[in-house]
């Protein structure tokens, strides 16, 4: 690692260590445990119907398209979901009325609660009959 990644590194810790926040134990993620065994079985159809229906065109054996299936929706889904969570918390946590602990800043702009009300806003919709 070069010096300069470390001195970034390094920098960006110390401005998020210095501005300490509230600690809140409703975390997302041990969810993702409760989640990951349904998400297997659901899996199962899917790597199935796409072995099916792409080993004729691709001119391969149904046990390699199974394969390939399978390597691919399980590395889809294993960095996407987290991927997808963080994506959501971070709208949770940054986004005026996405549910932060942070004030309502959305309020000041005439429009609350969810994320998606927001892009509404922004879109040009009208919120809540305003």
């Amino acid at each position: 690692m070069s010096s300069r990644v470390i001195r970034i590194g390094s920098l960006t810790a110390c401005i998020l260590f210095a501005a300490p926040s509230v600690a809140l134990a409703n975390a997302g993620l041990p969810m993702l445990a409760l989640v990951w065994p349904g998400m297997g079985i659901a899996l199962l159809p899917i790597i199935a119907l796409e072995a099916y229906l792409l080993s004729h065109p691709l001119s391969l054996s149904l046990r390699r398209t199974v394969l390939i299936a399978a390597v691919a929706n399980a590395v889809s889904t294993i960095v996407g979901i987290p991927l997808a969570w963080g994506v959501m918390a971070a709208i949770q946590m940054f986004v005026p009325g996405g549910g932060g602990a942070g004030p309502d800043i959305g309020t000041i702009f005439g429009f609350r609660g969810a994320p998606g009300a927001v892009l509404l806003r922004v879109m040009g919709y009208r919120v809540h009959g305003r």
